[in-house]
């Protein structure tokens, strides 16, 4: 029995490292703020080695959007275009997009695009691993899922 429970304590230990190793791997790096003029907020987690994914959490937008944590596909058209996509349903949407320098978020409902412009002061008060955390435990807590 002893050698039993010996096994699984080892088994559990090195399933703990291998979780823990490839979370520090996908680690967040860092976070920009875009804000809008009516007091949109938006936070962009962009993950370790330049990856298409990021965090977005958007605040202020009085949609269903707020206080939200969506994981997004960042694509780039052309030189001077990124969309940042996130899938709803088996529907991808567009939430925010950078054209020619100006950035603008969708917030959907019927509601016409935000212009949002980078805060420079807000990104270097940005937490990148606390909105991580948020985004884990608000996935936890629905199962998992996108």
């Amino acid at each position: 029995m002893r050698g039993e429970t010996f096994r699984t304590a080892i088994l559990v230990t090195c399933a703990a490292a291998a979780v823990a190793a490839v979370a520090v791997a996908g680690e967040p790096q860092t976070a920009k703020v875009y804000k809008g003029g009516n007091g949109e907020r938006v936070t962009v987690v962009r993950r370790a080695g330049g990856s298409t994914e990021a965090l977005v959490k958007v605040e202020g937008t009085d949609t269903r959007l707020d206080g939200r944590i969506f994981k997004v596909e960042i694509s780039r058209w052309g030189d001077k275009e990124d969309w940042f996509t996130y899938e709803l349903g088996g529907t991808r949407y567009a939430l925010i997009t950078l054209r020619g320098g100006s950035h603008a978020i969708y917030p959907g409902e019927g509601k016409d695009s935000i212009s949002i412009r980078y805060d420079e002061k807000a990104s270097a008060e940005a937490k990148p691993d606390a909105i991580a955390e948020e985004y884990r435990a608000s996935k936890a807590k629905d199962g998992g899922g996108k």
